[in-house]
């Protein structure tokens, strides 16, 4: 994604629904977040034209898309069981899970905590989807990442998880980001 010069958020999409008042945007009037199918759809379509629509830190306890939406990954497509009303979305939603995203970061740091994450519900989530990767259910097969999600250098040691991809070359000035996303 290439930054937009005078963008308070550099070009990222923003959550809210654009075209709202200044004001006026909540719930209670009538405005709900942009739901995750429509997050995605905006990432992937021009301008940006993003290959891969990567969902962060999917079972934090605070801000996990899977943890907050309730998402059941046992069945196939995963079902939410969170009123989509209780997180700023539009509760005529029947489910808030989305096929769209492409990715999941299934390791975020090491430390105890996150590597508990990683290997029991992450890795869960993530084999109960590909257990049900068929020609019906193609998109339940998703990237995964690994990464050092390191916001204070004094706090989180860099360097643990690590992301792996194949390229046809050794010459970092050589690699073509695209087959980089279709890796």
């Amino acid at each position: 994604m290439d930054l937009v010069p005078g963008s308070v958020s550099g070009g990222a999409i923003d959550w809210g629904r654009s075209g709202e008042p200044a004001g006026a945007g909540y719930p209670s009037n009538g405005s709900y977040d942009l739901s995750v199918d429509e997050m995605a759809s905006a990432a992937k379509d021009p301008p940006n034209n993003a290959i891969v629509v990567q969902a962060n830190h999917f079972n934090s306890g605070t801000l996990g898309y899977f943890r907050t939406s309730g998402l059941d990954t046992t069945v196939a497509p995963p079902q939410s069981s969170t009123p989509p009303g209780n997180i700023r979305q539009n509760p005529a939603l029947t489910n808030l899970y989305s096929d769209e995203l492409t990715a999941l970061e299934l390791w975020i740091e090491s430390n105890r905590d996150q590597n508990a994450l990683a290997i029991g519900e992450n890795l869960g989530d993530y084999f109960n989807m590909l257990n049900f990767y068929d020609s019906t259910h193609q998109s339940q097969r998703k990237g995964i990442v690994c990464n050092s999600d390191t916001h204070s250098t004094t706090i989180v040691q860099a360097g643990g998880p690590r992301n792996m991809l194949a390229s046809a070359t050794d010459d970092p000035a050589s690699v073509v980001p695209a087959d980089l996303a279709e890796a």
